[in-house]
């Protein structure tokens, strides 16, 4: 495991502000992702500066999610985020390859980590378990990242034997990927079972919000997620 990726789905300037002090200087945290909520309510470059007045620790923008408007518009939307600060940027292509390969290709021209994604943790996502995204479209998406130069992938950490399934076939195509693991803590999610399945040399960076955000001592809530067995 490299480290945790804490997801700050707050609201308020108090509320980042607390968990970014409680934890910017911990080892196990490698960065903070940023979202709609906070970026609507703040503003995306008051939430940027406030991580970066702490710390030079990674800043991952999600923008729940990204990937579901034309090309244009997408690339443009990658091209803000990196203009307001952010080192990495969550995508969630569903509406095709062409607005796929418009944001990556933007993102790796100003060199934004892109992490792209096709699986989520919640219920009736997928069509066989009751959604509207057929079972083969995350598998399709991912090999098309992979083939436009994608090194960081989305994967759902609340569900071992289907992320292990993916890391698998990604893990063929890719030399050294990075499985960035939303769904720990509330959605059901464990680091040990997650990593148990992962194959041994996966780098592994689990995505952790509620449970950090909501706790009385963020600080402690970090410490023991890295030390669960």
């Amino acid at each position: 495991m490299i480290g945790i990726l804490i997801s700050a789905d707050v609201e308020s300037r108090a509320e980042l502000e607390r968990i970014v002090t409680s934890t910017h200087n911990l080892d196990q945290v490698i960065g903070y992702k940023l979202g709609v909520l906070c970026s609507l309510s703040l503003g995306l470059s008051e939430c940027t500066s406030l991580v970066k007045n702490h710390c030079d620790k990674q800043i991952i923008y999600d923008h729940q999610k990204a990937g579901n408007d034309i090309p244009d518009i997408t690339r443009r939307l990658v091209s803000l985020t990196y203009k307001e600060g952010v080192t990495g940027f969550i995508l969630f292509p569903f509406a095709g390859p062409a607005v796929m390969q418009a944001a990556i290709r933007e993102g790796q021209s100003v060199g934004l980590r892109m992490i792209v994604g096709g699986y989520m943790t919640h219920p009736m996502f997928i069509e066989d378990d009751g959604g509207f995204i057929p079972q083969s479209l995350p598998q399709r998406i991912f090999d098309e990242a992979a083939r436009l130069g994608v090194t960081d992938f989305v994967l759902p950490g609340n569900q071992p034997d289907v992320a292990s399934a993916y890391a698998s076939s990604i893990s063929v195509a890719v030399q050294s990927p990075t499985f960035w693991t939303p769904g720990i803590g509330k959605q059901g999610g464990s680091i040990c079972a997650l990593r148990a399945k992962l194959p041994a040399n996966a780098n592994l960076i689990p995505i952790v919000g509620s449970s950090i955000y909501e706790s009385s001592n963020p600080s402690l809530e970090v410490e023991r997620l890295s030390c669960e067995k």
